[in-house]
């Protein structure tokens, strides 16, 4: 049995693969099972990866690769992956990404020596010019983390968990089908439900490449994936529900952001917003951190056309001014 399982989703990935590979070929653990899912890529991915594994005759063994006959989208290609699996503990890497030479030796020990479900590590969004040391440092509990306001910011990120395999495969652990963003929050809910030991490494390990184009990430305002993403939420919310686990901060939180990107739009879809969480209306009329007159607007826009208009109408002024405070600020000199 290898000692960590890899999954790599390869779709369209030809400017970012090689430094991805060769950062996972160099591991310095050895006992590494690699799955690479190639979803039908329509560029030269996977030939770079054939390429680079002829320099590492040490890792063939080790390399599988899964090609799928149509496209499945990432929860697709990373459930193909985590069903093939073998290893004790298993990993996400993204093929856009790249990682620190020792990650997963240092993660796999970590994970031994304190009999750990799941071994959390820090990570950089690295952008074109910059790195930016994202923390996802906690103390608490798995089960304290999703029922509490620490859910709210604990960057549900799959490639900075190394998680046991045994409780992917005993609870049925899969990406949900047609789910591409948001799905590691999904898979995440329910790992940490049924797992007994969670334990943070802080080190930053993992390197997140912002400045990917294509990456879905950046889709994350087009309608279709907005779908995907208040799909997400009610799959959470319905597993919380059916262990009697429910937080209202974090639904709240979250079904408000998920339902104004239907605002933000560059044609605004009303009916998706007004049929999206429509008891958020409810939530925001009483959140008293919100404006007195955009909380009461927002909640009659629900019920009449007329408050609708009104309501993106105050919108747009608010934002008006809003910008030309900032740039009379920006432009201030200070003595």
């Amino acid at each position: 049995m290898p000692k960590v399982s890899v999954i790599v989703p390869i779709y369209n990935v030809e400017k970012y693969i090689e430094r991805c590979i060769r950062s996972l070929f160099e591991q310095t653990l050895d006992d590494i099972e690699y799955i690479f899912v190639n979803d039908c890529t329509l560029d030269n991915s996977m030939i770079i990866l054939e390429k680079v594994l002829e320099e590492y005759p040490h890792r063939i063994k080790q390399v599988k690769i899964i090609n799928h006959e149509q496209n499945q989208g990432q929860a697709g290609a990373r459930t193909s992956g985590m069903k093939a699996m073998t290893g004790e503990y298993m990993i996400h890497c993204d093929p856009d990404d790249w990682i620190e030479l020792d990650m997963y030796e240092q993660m796999y020990n970590f994970a031994v020596s304190n009999n750990s479900d799941i071994v959390v590590c820090d990570l950089y969004h690295e952008y074109k010019q910059s790195s930016v040391k994202i923390d996802l440092y906690t103390t608490k509990t798995p089960k304290e983390i999703i029922t509490s306001s620490e859910a709210l910011d604990a960057r549900w990120y799959l490639p900075c968990r190394l998680v046991r395999c045994k409780i992917i495969t005993e609870y049925n652990i899969y990406p949900v089908k047609g789910i591409n963003l948001l799905e590691d929050m999904i898979i995440l809910f329910k790992i940490y439900y049924h797992c007994n030991k969670l334990c943070y490494l802080q080190k930053p390990l993992y390197h997140y490449n912002r400045v990917n184009e294509n990456a879905i990430t950046t889709k994350t305002s087009d309608i279709k994936y907005i779908l995907q993403q208040k799909e997400a939420i009610k799959q959470v919310e319905d597993f919380l529900i059916s262990k009697q686990l429910y937080n209202t901060l974090f639904f709240y939180h979250w079904k408000y952001f998920i339902k104004d990107k239907f605002l933000a739009l560059k044609k605004n879809d009303y009916t998706n917003w007004r049929n999206t969480f429509p008891e958020i209306s409810t939530a925001v009329k009483k959140d008293k951190q919100i404006n007195f007159i955009y909380r009461n607007i927002y909640n009659l826009a629900h019920k009449n056309l007329i408050f609708l208009f009104l309501f993106m109408l105050y919108r747009k002024i608010s934002k008006i001014i809003n910008f030309i405070y900032a740039k009379t600020f920006s432009n201030s000199t200070c003595l």
